[in-house]
């Protein structure tokens, strides 16, 4: 399961950029997974949520946007957006190539801050 792994460098992450900002709770954390990074995001919810447990992230909820897999057919050029790799086009070619979607990015995240004087 390598949503702890993903889910530890998260919140590191979120910590070290909260302690820059001197927030005082993290609120939402908004992320852009591609269909390649195989997360199942409940797993990743779950884990992060035992991560956060005691600090300022401990209430954070990660709004994730999943985004398909994108390959393109060397055969009749279509491009396909889809969860994984497609076995064959709909030209019947299986010779294809990917053209993106395998990111895994801390978009934003939502800050409480002390008030200043």
């Amino acid at each position: 399961m390598h949503e702890l792994s993903i889910a530890r460098a998260l919140l590191d992450t979120a910590l070290a950029t909260a302690s820059e900002h001197q927030a005082t709770r993290i609120g939402c954390i908004h992320l852009r997974i591609g269909g390649l990074c195989q997360v199942v995001a409940e797993s990743l919810r779950g884990a992060f949520e035992i991560l956060a447990e005691g600090s300022i992230a401990k209430d954070a909820t990660l709004e994730i946007e999943t985004v398909p897999s994108v390959w393109r057919c060397a055969e009749c050029g279509r491009t396909l957006a889809v969860e994984s790799a497609p076995e064959v086009c709909c030209c019947g070619s299986r010779d294809r190539s990917f053209e993106g979607s395998d990111e895994l990015t801390m978009t934003s995240m939502d800050l409480e801050c002390a008030d200043e004087d």
